[in-house]
């Protein structure tokens, strides 16, 4: 009985001892933990900036260097604690632009830090931007023989609760083009309808600037290009 009671014992010791030398391995040094990786902001309205805090904690047995932490683009690293002690916690702070931004976005920042075994980390920032005004298309072409005279026209519609103004701002096509709004329900849904000169044969590209009562949207630009051809070279590339 006792000849077999030793070795058994001896094997739990050893197997004790193994666990505890892996476990202090684990623990050793600096070990950068995060709460959590991924901040997600759901559904919000259109403004300047997401902000967002993620805490980092120091699981390890010496002092947590963060030595960078390098924002994609879009995404700006505001502040961030360099150093944490064992046991400790720090914050990072991440700053996302969403200005003029619509639908779905994502961003990201790498940590870099002195854990050996995991010595960078992604912290995720994403949302999805509420249209305060809705635009279709944003930009528009004329394409066709000199002196075609074509009309376009793009939709505005407003998504908030407040009721949309919309005023002409600069317009950089006078020689070109000309144009009209037309409100087609009451501080809700608007038309701007294009209409070009008969133009020779040429390329050109310009804008309009829409000025609205939206505080977060004060702004709408419209892009505008064309390209007209003279007669000879269609009726060469069909022959």
């Amino acid at each position: 009985m006792r000849e077999t009671f030793y070795p058994v014992c001896i094997s739990v010791f050893i197997i004790l001892i193994t666990a505890s030398i892996c476990l202090s391995k684990e623990t050793s040094g600096p070990r950068i933990f995060f709460e959590e990786n991924t901040f997600d902001a759901k559904e919000i309205k259109n403004g300047d900036y997401i902000v967002h805090t993620f805490k980092v904690f120091n699981k390890g047995d010496s002092t947590l260097e963060i030595t960078e932490v390098k924002a994609a683009c879009g995404c700006t690293a505001v502040k961030f604690d360099k150093k944490i002690s064992p046991g400790g916690e720090g914050k990072i702070t991440l700053k996302v632009s969403i200005k003029g931004k619509n639908g779905s976005i994502e961003k990201t920042a790498r940590v870099y830090s002195n854990d050996s075994k995991n010595s960078e980390e992604i912290l995720t920032v994403k949302a999805v931007v509420e249209e305060l005004i809705h635009v279709a298309p944003s930009s528009i072409r004329f394409s066709g023989n000199e002196g075609t005279v074509l009309t376009q026209s793009v939709n505005i519609t407003a998504h908030e609760a407040k009721f949309l103004n919309i005023k002409a701002g600069n317009f950089t096509l006078q020689d070109k083009m000309t144009y009209r709004i037309e409100e087609i329900e009451k501080g809700r849904a608007f038309k701007i309808v294009f209409t070009n000169l008969p133009l020779p044969a040429g390329r050109f590209h310009g804008s309009l600037k829409l000025m609205t009562n939206y505080n977060d949207k004060p702004e709408i630009t419209l892009h505008i290009s064309g390209n007209f051809r003279k007669e000879t070279d269609t009726n060469e590339k069909i022959q």
